[in-house]
């Protein structure tokens, strides 16, 4: 199942239920599917945001690269 479907393609009880099935029971999208739906994309949707904010918010707070420091020790060997 994709995240970016709807939720009514989400749950679609005609692609869920077996094709062989007659029972009306098996079609039928129980209460904890779709608490496990909702779950999930909130699992995601809250793994995402911390990702982003783990990447963009040490390059807000310290926009300014350290900069480097005069005293570079260079040794020129004579001929």
């Amino acid at each position: 199942m994709a995240f970016w479907r709807s939720k009514d393609s989400a749950l679609d009880t005609k692609k869920r239920a077996p094709a062989a099935s007659t029972d009306s029971s098996a079609a039928r999208v129980e209460p904890a599917d779709i608490v496990r739906v909702r779950a999930r994309r909130r699992l995601i949707g809250a793994a995402a945001l911390l990702l982003l904010v783990a990447i963009v918010v040490p390059m807000v707070l310290d926009p300014e690269p350290k900069p480097a420091s005069d005293n570079i020790a260079i040794d020129i060997p004579s001929e």
